[in-house]
């Protein structure tokens, strides 16, 4: 079952007041949030339900980490929305074929392999006499299948697939 795009769903929830965009977000922008608005309140606008809003307002983090904000209609919101689930669907689906090009099964015993859990490794160099040189600050994480039959493992990268591979 895929994560969700959005919290809380809009095609679930009969009327949010704001959406979070969990995933599909455009390139550049992440932590995306529509907020439905009104006039009135303090500063002129207010939150309100979707079903009484004039307005929206999405905000979201730039590329550079920076807060933007920038003001829609209620049918470019729309629109952001149904893009964000389009992307997350186009994601689901490319995760879904590398998944299927990945074969957990032992080459030595012809069993499935079982995930074993994410591993953090140090990195550095060997010394001339045999100990560690340097280790640098960095650790690699390895996500680790192993065979329940002669122990066998396969790391994969974190970062390339979402773990564990069902």
């Amino acid at each position: 079952m895929p994560d969700p795009v959005f919290e809380p769903d809009p095609a679930t929830t009969p009327d949010p007041s704001k959406v979070k965009v969990l995933r599909g977000s455009p390139p550049g922008i992440r932590n995306a949030q529509v907020h439905y608005r009104a006039a009135g309140g303090i500063l002129g606008r207010k939150t309100v339900p979707r079903s009484q809003a004039q307005s929206a307002l999405l905000k979201y983090h730039d590329k550079d980490g920076y807060d933007q904000e920038q003001v829609m209609t209620l049918s470019e919101a729309e629109h952001f929305l149904r893009e964000a689930r389009t992307r997350a669907e186009a994601a689901d689906v490319e995760e879904a074929a590398r998944h299927a090009a990945v074969d957990l099964v032992c080459p030595h015993c012809k069993v499935r392999r079982q995930y074993a859990g994410a591993m953090s490794f140090m990195l550095g160099e060997m010394a001339l006499m045999g100990g560690v040189k340097a280790l640098s600050q960095d650790a690699v994480v390895q996500h680790a299948y192993r065979c329940p039959v002669c122990g066998s493992t396969e790391f994969f990268a974190d970062g390339f697939l979402r773990h564990p591979i069902q």
